[in-house]
């Protein structure tokens, strides 16, 4: 990993550290805003490559059928919580993948949900799972 502090590209603090790194992608956490990047950022055309490749285990639809489930347990807890706080509302899902958190915020009674995806492989799919606009 890095050993450079790079600054946050969210709220341009340097209170930032290494947090893990993960298919040779350094991530790193910013503790002024809470915000996760990678450092430094990929070329366009190595992200395009990257969420295009279905077949290599690292976009969203791929982790998700080959890894445990996880996230649903987090996601179904923090989407009651905001239910519970302030209700559901609209919901905009920024690198939605193929619409899990979109059709699981689906189940739950969420509407008037949208996603923005890069890999139009994945917003196929996401489509087809959810009727959110993607």
């Amino acid at each position: 990993m890095s050993t450079s502090t790079p600054v946050c590209p969210l709220c341009h603090h340097g209170n930032t550290a290494p947090w893990f790194e993960k298919k040779g992608y350094a991530h790193h956490f910013c503790a002024d805003c809470q915000f996760g990047f990678v450092s430094p950022t990929p070329e366009s055309a190595e992200i395009d490559a990257y969420y295009e490749n279905l077949s290599s285990g690292l976009t969203s639809h791929c982790s998700w059928e080959t890894e445990p489930r996880h996230k649903l347990q987090l996601w179904r807890r923090l989407l009651a919580d905001v239910t519970r706080i302030s209700g559901a509302g609209p919901l905009l899902d920024m690198g939605c993948g193929a619409g899990q958190f979109l059709k699981l915020a689906e189940e739950m009674g969420w509407n008037d949900l949208e996603g923005v995806e890069l890999s139009e492989t994945a917003v196929s799919i996401a489509r087809s799972a959810v009727t959110a606009e993607i």
